[in-house]
């Protein structure tokens, strides 16, 4: 899925889906399309056609029943789609979000990372809102991420755009927890607009228009990429670590999990602990630091040896060690080495308390961070449920 040091894949090109119906959340059910004034679907032309077509002048042959011919003829005539407005102009798709900070920590966790970034607008039955797949200029990182959010588009298939990161941050500073963000494309232009507003005042409306970027679009797919080790840390302990290393004019950090030789679990009364050790390392030009986590888990008769390692590095816990062992008397498990500078970077514009990093062997770093209300992601499979963000860094060579 990546080569030597690089993410970069080709393009894949996206595959139409079938429309579905709008899934609205709770937050938006209470707020009709119309309630800024601005937002209205025109529906209403079709069935006022078809009365005007019903109508008959008064003869038999205006009356009279329509033939096998016409029926096939109407049935391979699609209807007219309903053009969407925005601002008075028609436009080809529009999200809304009903809160506005998440779209702006969306915003700020991007930023984070890139100075580009793609977008694609998605509507299915499983998922509608923004969703994200960009690589950094470097080509070494790769950011995916959702956020969801009501989308009204005249096309199928996803709409693709992209757009300076800095201008949309700037725009969002001022922005307040109450206000909904809407988000569009004019259907006659390139440009997209970012509009803010309170729903039910409308007394304070900003809008921002972004000019987009024409880019070659690039994709990676993860779906291929194995993951043995999933590691749950607590993120301030995990930051403060990467931003030791930083200070420390360390270029790149070694992650590392031993387990040890006598790797039969411990009995402790009626429960059987498992041991890993987690290893954070680096040598700067001022300093070495080590920074080991132990973590104990406890595991049942019927729990897969071979199957995927669950490590809870900073939760509270029975130890079987006092310390970490000689490295001797330890199994390697996992060991690879990541650049510092862009951890570092992504792990700093994050608030929530809870971290999954993903790792495994011809695999890439991954750093599973959720949005919302989600909780760590699950450990088994890639994709998680609800919105999230996703930093995923190819390994540096070493040799």
């Amino acid at each position: 899925m990546y080569e030597g040091h690089s993410l970069t894949q080709p393009v894949q090109p996206a595959q139409p889906k079938s429309k579905s119906s709008r899934r609205a959340s709770d937050d938006m059910s209470s707020l009709s399309e119309s309630d800024d004034g601005d937002y209205q679907c025109h529906v209403e032309e079709e069935q006022r056609a078809a009365k005007r077509a019903n109508v008959g002048g008064g003869s038999s042959s205006a009356s009279s029943p329509p033939t096998c011919g016409d029926a096939m003829s109407a049935a391979a005539t699609p209807p007219p789609s309903a053009p969407c407005m925005r601002n008075g102009e028609e436009v080809q798709w529009s999200v809304r979000f009903a809160q506005g900070s998440a779209f702006k920590m969306f915003v700020e966790n991007i930023i984070s990372v890139l100075v580009e970034c793609t977008f694609q607008v998605v509507k299915t039955p499983d998922f509608q809102g923004l969703v994200v797949e960009s690589i950094d200029a470097t080509r070494v990182c790769l950011l995916q991420g959702r956020l969801s959010g009501q989308v009204n588009t005249l096309e199928p298939a996803p709409q693709t755009f992209c757009v300076k990161m800095a201008p949309m941050l700037s725009f969002l500073r001022s922005i307040s927890p109450s206000f909904f963000v809407d988000l569009w494309c004019p259907k006659n232009s390139t440009d997209v607009v970012v509009k803010l507003f309170e729903p039910k005042i409308g007394t304070h409306a900003p809008s921002c228009r972004i000019r987009t970027l024409a880019v070659p679009q690039e994709s990676c797919q993860l779906e291929g990429l194995v993951f043995s080790i999933f590691c749950e840390i607590d993120l301030q302990t995990f930051r403060t670590t990467i931003k030791t290393a930083k200070d420390h004019h360390a270029d790149s950090i070694t992650i590392s999990v031993y387990k040890p030789k006598r790797y039969a679990p411990a009995e402790v009364g009626a429960r059987r602990l498992r041991t890993h050790f987690l290893v954070i390392s680096y040598s700067g030009t001022d300093a070495s630091c080590e920074f080991p986590y132990q973590s104990t888990t406890e595991i049942s008769d019927t729990d897969d040896e071979d199957g995927p390692q669950i490590i809870k590095a900073t939760e509270a816990a029975e130890r079987e060690f006092e310390a970490l062992p000689p490295k001797n008397e330890l199994d390697l498990v996992y060991e690879s080495n990541f650049g510092c500078e862009s951890i570092a970077n992504f792990v700093k514009t994050l608030d929530r308390s809870c971290l999954t990093i993903r790792l495994g062997s011809n695999s890439p770093l991954l750093l599973d961070y959720p949005l919302g209300s989600s909780s760590c992601v699950a450990a088994k499979g890639v994709k998680g449920g609800g919105d999230y963000i996703r930093f995923i860094c190819a390994p540096r060579l070493t040799g």
